[in-house]
């Protein structure tokens, strides 16, 4: 009965102790619309569809280096179109949340955001430009994948160059950001290169421009940032 009571009191200080912390807590945060440094993350970009989304997107450009399991040739169109709609329920929402920052200039950050319906619209319409351009990104990662090859002795095959090596990962990365940068998406792009970053120790900022042949050996430590122009054939 001792211990009984004992548990009772502990459970009644625990719950206390929950309640004046949130308490304390709450005014913190700021609820109502606008951006600011004390904002919930209610109606910004969600990180974790994003990076799902960029996995199967990095999946569709090497089919099976994301995926459970292999893809065959036969299989291959399927697979395509089912990861492209997988891709699209991620990641066109996540833009759509994106879109208002767009509009919101330094000396607007607390204005409400555009009206939903305007930033639906312009989703839609990113994810179909985004498309459009998948399969030159596709056309410069062969180029990336042979530039890594011949440019590095110790790489055996392209097989090895595809599924090991962290420059290539980065750099795929880096091709599918830049192209939402390009549109002028806000936030996810970004999100994008600092998940690339913790992945590979190479970090690129999304507006960077890279031309065709790219190879980085090694990577750690890398650094790109938004301004460079860097030309075709080139190797870090």
């Amino acid at each position: 009965m001792k211990h009984k009571k004992q548990a009772q009191c502990l459970a009644t200080d625990m719950e206390y102790s929950l309640c004046r912390t949130a308490r304390s807590l709450l005014p913190l945060f700021a609820t109502k619309d606008g951006d600011r440094p004390e904002s919930l993350l209610t109606d910004y970009p969600n990180p974790a569809p994003i990076v799902e989304a960029l996995r199967t997107l990095i999946d569709i450009m090497f089919p099976g280096k994301m995926s459970a399991g292999p893809v065959t040739g036969d299989e291959l169109g399927i697979f395509l179109v089912r990861r492209l709609s997988e891709t699209w329920r991620l990641l066109r929402p996540e833009i759509e949340r994106a879109i208002p920052f767009r509009w919101l200039g330094a000396a607007a950050r607390r204005e409400r955001p555009a009206k939903r319906s305007n930033a639906r619209r312009e989703a839609v319409r990113v994810m179909h430009a985004f498309y459009g351009r998948l399969p030159d990104v596709r056309a410069m990662l062969i180029e990336d994948v042979r530039a890594a090859y011949e440019g590095d002795p110790a790489a055996l095959t392209y097989a090895e160059v595809q599924l090991a090596y962290p420059g290539l990962l980065a750099i795929a990365s880096h091709r599918l950001a830049h192209e939402l940068y390009r549109l002028a998406v806000p936030i996810v792009p970004r999100i994008m290169s600092e998940w690339t970053h913790a992945q590979t120790g190479v970090d690129i900022h999304p507006g960077a421009k890279i031309g065709r042949g790219f190879f980085i050996d090694h990577g750690t430590g890398v650094v790109i940032g938004e301004t460079p122009h860097i030309g075709n054939r080139v190797k870090l």
